[in-house]
């Protein structure tokens, strides 16, 4: 089918009704370095489809109907290093999918339908700088995701999806991760620690979250003050910070807030101080006896002396 273009570079075979390759379709091609196989019918991969693609780099699969992703989809393919998967159906990754793919950098993932992300899926992704998740249906991360697998990665976007915490250990051995994009899930509050964990972190979208402005929000709005340049995220909640920008409420309103949704009831600061005088004034009692005791020792010795002086 593609005999006599040993030379080329780069296929667009977008929009058809491909729902398969055989297996030798390729060895024609062996200087290929792009292939578009988007808006087709492809329900299922394997890594007999790219058999000759050995310098391949940039894989376009979007738009077709992948349900799952098997060991070795994409083997053979070592030189690979941008893969688009978005607008599929994919719901599951098997441990090894992405072994080979030593030199990939992008993984476009966003519109499927995954439920879960765990480090076996990941296996493989070595030199990976860019992960896309978004618009999936994930709503937490497995503890240590990414330490065996995407330590040099800077961005990570999981917009559009069931998040309502973050967890910092999610995160652990990131150093490098330069931007978080969580717009638009069910977040109410930032962890001051995921700022510990993510020392290179600059950017942390938030927007379209029912985020609520207390105490737990001002570790996010003090980083924010030097990081998220430009960002205009919004309070959801107490009714008198509905709507304003975070970044935009001063530090010392915001510790205000703070102060006022953390300090302990009237009754307890009442029964509190009422503990503290009466601690207070039995210290004095103690160090009022002990006083006058002195006082009472030194006239008694003062008094003595003088009378053994008079003797003499």
């Amino acid at each position: 089918m593609l005999d006599g273009l040993s030379f080329l570079k780069r296929l667009d075979i977008d929009r058809n009704v491909i729902s398969t390759i055989a297996d030798d379709t390729f060895t024609a091609t062996p200087e290929l370095i792009d292939l578009g196989l988007n808006i087709n019918n492809m329900s299922e991969i394997s890594s007999t489809f790219w058999t000759g693609l050995g310098k391949l780099q940039d894989l376009n699969l979007r738009y077709n109907r992948l349900q799952e992703l098997k060991v070795d989809s994409f083997r053979g393919l070592t030189n690979m290093e941008h893969l688009e998967l978005d607008s599929n159906r994919i719901q599951s990754i098997e441990k090894g999918a992405f072994n080979g793919l030593d030199h990939l950098i992008y993984l476009e993932m966003s519109f499927n339908t995954l439920t879960k992300i765990t480090a076996d899926m990941l296996t493989g992704l070595r030199k990976i700088d860019y992960i896309n998740l978004s618009a999936n249906n994930l709503s937490s991360l497995q503890e240590n995701l990414f330490t065996e697998c995407c330590i040099n990665m800077t961005n990570l976007l999981m917009y559009y999806n069931q998040f309502e915490v973050l967890d910092p250990d999610w995160f652990i051995g990131l150093d490098r991760l330069n931007k978080i994009d969580l717009d638009t899930n069910k977040l109410r509050s930032i962890p001051g620690e995921i700022f510990e964990v993510l020392p290179s972190l600059s950017y942390l979208i938030l927007t379209g979250n029912p985020l609520h402005c207390d105490c737990d929000m001002l570790e996010y709005r003090a980083w924010s003050g030097c990081n998220n340049a430009g960002m205009k995220t919004m309070c959801s909640s107490p009714d008198e910070y509905k709507e304003r920008v975070i970044e935009e409420i001063p530090l010392h309103e915001f510790s205000d807030i703070c102060i006022s949704s953390c300090e302990p009831e009237k009754e307890t600061i009442s029964t509190l101080a009422w503990i503290g005088i009466v601690v207070g004034c039995f210290f004095v009692g103690v160090l009022a006896t002990v006083g006058i005791g002195l006082f009472a020792r030194r006239n008694r010795t003062k008094g003595y002396a003088e009378q053994r002086n008079e003797t003499i």
